[in-house]
């Protein structure tokens, strides 16, 4: 039986921009091209912004990509869930 390894990360909080929270998203690139073997899915469970705070940042996407590619996930593989207080996930897409 193959196994199946997953990974799983939310809070991103993308349009904060204090000095903490970019170490912060700077550590996870560096410490996820550090896992060795292939993840076979990523799961992303909300709060990819901090809604007091406004908008989602125009980066969004590919913060999202380059968590991806630092541990060699097709973007098919990610599973984005989203949080369900916010307003745009009531909306028809």
């Amino acid at each position: 039986m193959s196994r199946i390894r997953w990974i799983h990360f939310s809070d991103l909080h993308l349009n904060l921009t204090g000095t903490e929270t970019k170490r912060l998203r700077e550590n996870l690139l560096e410490y996820l091209d550090t896992i060795v073997g292939k993840i076979d899915y990523a799961f992303f469970t909300g709060d990819i912004r901090h809604a007091p705070s406004g908008d989602f940042p125009s980066n969004a996407g590919k913060e999202i990509e380059n968590i991806c590619n630092a541990i060699g996930l097709p973007e098919k593989r990610l599973f984005i869930v989203p949080d369900p207080l916010c307003s745009w996930a009531l909306q028809e897409v």
